[in-house]
């Protein structure tokens, strides 16, 4: 599939006349006119986007322009075959195919969920509390796929539609199993990647939200005395580690006696002062990042939130550390 989506992107990329044959088999199969402006016309156009395999992103894409406009795109190579070019029949061939319909019907499922997860992280936001929510979601998501098994049942119940554009295209009771085992395989082994991705590094994510000040309880709040502790025990677990157990013992105990009191700081110095747009979350910086940078800025290097982290080989605050 990525080979295809490949070869699609640099096959229409790399001939201004041949991607002109596809905004004009576009224009005509939306029924429009040859005479739309610029500007409409890079609209209605969908050039098949680079696949990569490596980013699910760029994947998600590549594939969701092929399936919006597969019959544009069949129709173009259609045209350019009869017209005598080798690649569109090998690219012509590989788009007919049953398997190859059906991959496209899984992929276009699959792909954004784990994209909405790559984009949660790469969206400049640090919001550590829906972090580990997130990864379960997606989880969650995609197991609902599979029990459900929809990809390929939408691509079955779809299948007479694409008969009027493909007259030669069959489906056999092998090939539609053999669908649902591919989409069984895929999908489990994208849960698997996502665990193997998030597993290590989950509780710590999750323990990183205590550095969101507006998630503090108030001292007069009931939980407002155990708020955070197991999260700071998986902090200090993870910048302690090179400790010995006695020193550990210590740092760790001398932690919570900082994050008490921290908490307090929180609630009479913090808050009050955080900006309305914060509060309100009409900034691009989160409360989490803006709290962050106030921490690095404090002249107060017995703090672990300034102090480097003993044992890490690290020359950078805790608080620096958590802003990357």
């Amino acid at each position: 599939m990525e080979n295809t989506l490949c070869e699609l992107w640099t096959y229409f990329e790399n001939s201004p006349k041949r991607l002109a044959v596809l905004l004009k088999m576009q224009i005509n199969i939306k029924k429009c006119s040859l005479e739309l402006k610029e500007k409409s016309k890079q609209i209605l156009v969908k050039s098949m986007k680079k696949a990569c395999s490596t980013r699910w992103l760029s994947f998600d894409k590549s594939v969701a322009a092929l399936y919006q406009e597969y019959e544009a795109v069949l129709h173009t190579l259609q045209a350019l075959e009869e017209g005598g070019c080798a690649t569109a029949h090998g690219l012509l061939k590989r788009l007919k195919e049953g398997k190859f319909i059906g991959v496209l019907f899984i992929l276009k499922d699959v792909l954004p969920v784990l994209s909405n997860l790559s984009k949660a992280f790469q969206g400049g936001s640090v919001a550590f509390s829906q972090i580990v929510p997130l990864i379960n979601a997606t989880k969650a998501s995609l197991e609902e796929l599979l029990e459900t098994s929809s990809p390929v049942q939408k691509f079955l119940e779809a299948l007479d539609s694409y008969t009027n554009i493909c007259e030669d295209l069959k489906v056999s009771i092998a090939q539609q199993q053999q669908l649902h085992r591919l989409q069984e395989q895929y999908i489990t082994s994208m849960v698997a990647n996502v665990e193997a991705r998030f597993a290590s590094s989950s509780p710590l994510l999750a323990g990183l939200k205590i550095f969101d000040p507006l998630a503090v309880p108030e001292s007069s709040e009931l939980g407002f005395d155990v708020y955070g502790n197991r999260d700071i025990s998986t902090l200090a677990q993870h910048f302690y580690w090179g400790d010995g157990d006695a020193s550990q013992k210590t740092r760790s105990s001398k932690l919570f006696a900082e994050w008490h009191q921290m908490k307090f700081n929180i609630n009479d110095n913090i808050k009050p002062n955080i900006p309305i747009e914060i509060k309100t979350e009409k900034s691009s910086t989160t409360s989490t990042q803006w709290f962050l940078s106030q921490l690095m800025k404090v002249r107060v290097s017995t703090l672990f939130w300034r102090a480097p982290p003993h044992g890490r080989n690290c020359n950078h605050p805790a608080s620096e550390q958590c802003m990357a």
